[in-house]
């Protein structure tokens, strides 16, 4: 298979002056400060998009859509971009896909609700979107054979373990078929490269002869790429545009949580959907204003 591929924060401990202080005076006094390096996904982006509408960074009406993320945003154009500069930089806050969170940096959760499988099936994780997976009318054999795999009981729990909450949990168990080779091009989401990669590995382990060709560059040219007929399948982080679906057919294979992310220095545990929303508008620029604002 071919695959397209620090805030050291001084915490002033009031423990011994304040020994009987409340939850709340704690978590106060835990608060990191600094000047805040924001982190943002590049325009295009399906967690960029999906991250703005749902946080309230997008101002949108008939004609016009306007992302409020602050200017001064250091722009990342993967995932993996966004994981390293926020561990990297102490002060630094992003965002990332549940199933690309890695230990290098510490997840915030958002009204006291970090992001697991069991509060995004709940409900109760608010920052959460479809993966999506997009294709022309027209498709081979294989093509429709690798996506039979990926909505089949298989294909749901690889979903599963890699991370995110698969959309069929009752999925019927896959049937073998006669597809023994082709090539099966697959373009888009960084965040769903990952889940999609350990499907194809999969895919590839029954059909040996099927060789899935994964490029990694963004959900809009996942997109494009299909409305253009040089991809067989578009991976998307965001839900289809009503134009877009229009032009193809679609299928959401899995939920996924959008997580704050923070060094693993920055003692900060949790943020209200509006702390979020002032700090990545550059409303709120140094940690300690959080505590005031």
């Amino acid at each position: 298979m071919k695959v397209g591929r620090v805030l050291y924060v001084g915490m002033v401990s009031l423990t011994l002056l304040l020994g009987g202080c409340s939850t709340s005076q704690q978590s106060m006094a835990s608060n990191p400060s600094g000047e805040i390096t924001v982190v943002s996904r590049e325009t295009g982006s399906g967690t960029r998009d999906a991250f703005i509408e749902q946080v309230g960074l997008l101002e949108k009406d008939d004609i016009h859509r306007i992302d409020q993320t602050t200017l001064e945003a250091i722009v990342q154009n993967s995932t993996a971009g966004v994981l390293s500069t926020v561990a990297g930089l102490d002060k630094a806050i992003g965002y990332v896909s549940l199933g690309t969170l890695s230990d290098i940096v510490q997840p915030v959760a958002i009204e006291g609700v970090l992001p697991t499988t069991e509060t995004i099936l709940a409900g109760d994780y608010r920052l959460q979107r479809p993966f999506v997976i997009c294709w022309p009318n027209e498709i081979r054999e294989e093509v429709r054979d690798f996506m039979a795999f990926i909505n089949s009981k298989e294909g749901q729990d690889i979903i599963k373990k890699t991370g995110y909450v698969p959309t069929n949990p009752n999925a019927l168990p896959y049937q073998n078929t006669s597809a023994e080779e082709g090539l099966v091009t697959v373009v888009g989401s960084t965040s769903v490269t990952p889940v999609m990669e350990q499907l194809a590995e999969q895919y590839q382990e029954i059909h040996s002869g099927v060789q899935i060709d994964i490029i990694s560059n963004g959900s809009t040219a996942g997109i494009t790429a299909v409305q253009e007929g040089t991809a067989d399948i578009g991976m998307s982080s965001r839900a289809l545009n009503s134009q877009e679906i229009e032009q193809m057919n679609s299928q959401a294979i899995a939920l996924d949580g959008i997580v704050i992310i923070v060094n693993q220095d920055n003692p900060l545990n949790t943020l209200t959907l509006q702390e979020v929303r002032d700090i990545f508008k550059g409303d709120v620029t140094d940690w300690q204003d959080l505590a005031q604002h």
